[in-house]
């Protein structure tokens, strides 16, 4: 069947465009905090939080892309496609969730030094502390494991090698977030603990070769769904 004839193939051929670039844009804003991160840890003040705001608007920019596979994904009219799509939108919105939960928990976790009282407060409105936020545990490492929960839903869409880059991706991300907040939890959190952030770089670009191969052979798109997932008749 003829790409364009079949509007579910549309649908995920779009959602996996749409996913792919997502992740890669992830990788990428992850390794300009690494880079930042080195920078920093290289006495590089200043310059440091000059490279770590383009790492945000990266993100930013990934994170609309999955929402955009997403919308991409509820085109399909298959029902185990509109299941998987709500499962990845519940994933996605707390990914949002918990940035937010964890921007709001900064006058705890920064303390007195850094940002207190109405200060803090204020710095919280106008995002004054944005440079500081790709750094801190609590505010990237549950954005982080529920990331790797979208991309372990969408694992469940591809045949087993794509899948299991996926998965292996998945559970790196889930590591680093893991070990980030022991870091933080134990008062760790300096010197090379600010280069956690950008090694998310690892999971998320593994993710995105996984996708690759899937992405390429697109044309045909029931050739990169498990069986189970074809369209009846294909």
């Amino acid at each position: 069947m003829a790409l364009g004839s079949d509007p579910r193939a549309v649908a995920l051929r779009v959602h996996l465009l749409f996913v792919f670039a997502g992740a890669v844009a992830l990788g990428v804003g992850s390794v300009v905090l690494l880079i930042a991160a080195g920078v920093w840890l290289g006495a590089g003040g200043a310059g440091a939080l000059v490279i770590r705001l383009p790492a945000l608007v990266i993100h930013f920019v990934a994170w609309m892309l999955l929402l955009a596979s997403l919308k991409a994904l509820s085109l399909s009219p298959n029902k185990d496609d509109e299941r998987l799509m709500v499962q990845m939108m519940i994933a996605w919105v707390l990914s949002v969730v918990a940035a937010f939960v964890g921007i709001w928990s900064l006058p705890w976790v920064l303390g007195g030094g850094i940002c207190s009282g109405i200060v803090c407060s204020l710095s919280i409105v106008f995002f004054l502390p944005a440079p500081y936020l790709p750094f801190v545990p609590s505010v990237f490492a549950p954005v982080v494991a529920c990331h790797a929960a979208f991309f372990l839903l969408e694992s469940r869409r591809h045949e087993p090698v794509a899948s299991g880059r996926l998965r292996n991706g998945a559970i790196v991300l889930l590591v680093i977030a893991a070990v980030s907040i022991a870091v933080q939890a134990a008062h760790w959190f300096y010197g090379p603990a600010y280069l956690l952030a950008g090694l998310t770089a690892i999971g998320y670009l593994w993710i995105a070769a996984g996708l690759y191969r899937p992405l390429r052979t697109s044309r045909d798109f029931t050739e990169s769904l498990p069986e189970a997932s074809r369209p009846e008749g294909l």
